[in-house]
Parts: C-alpha cells; structure tokens; sequence
C-alpha cells in the first residue's frame, strides 16, 4: 500500500532545519546504541522534542535529545 503524496504540502510554519536536527539527533542516538523505536512511538517523540525546542527558541542539542530518548527507550 503506497501513500498519495503528491497532495501534500509543507506547511509555512514548519521549521525544517529544526526538525532535521530533530530527526538526526535521535536517529545518531538510536544507530550509535544499536536501538530501535517503533516508528509510533518515534514519531511522538520527534514531534515532542520539535515542539520544545520551537517553543524554547533553542538550538536542539544532543544532551536534551539523549535526555528524551532515555525516557522512552
């Protein structure tokens, strides 16, 4: 089963160098470790960690994602 993408669009709001850095801090994380989150569960998390950083105006870090990851590995 494929997903129609091609309706889809960013919204203007969306941060993406912030979401990026999101995404590899927790993917450096996962890969380093060897461990694997259900993608549910990855999702959430990303999410949470893109909102608290877009809502504290601060750079992400890898502390704070680290931080994060330990509570839901």
């Amino acid at each position: 089963m494929f997903l129609d993408t091609s309706a889809q669009t960013v919204p203007a709001s969306l941060e993406i160098e912030v979401l990026t850095k999101v995404i590899r801090g927790v993917e450096d994380y996962l890969q380093k470790g060897k461990n694997e989150l259900k993608p549910d569960k990855k999702g959430r998390l990303i999410s949470l960690l893109y909102e608290r950083f877009i809502k504290t105006g601060e750079e992400p870090d890898q502390k704070t994602i680290v931080s994060y990851l330990k509570l839901v590995a």
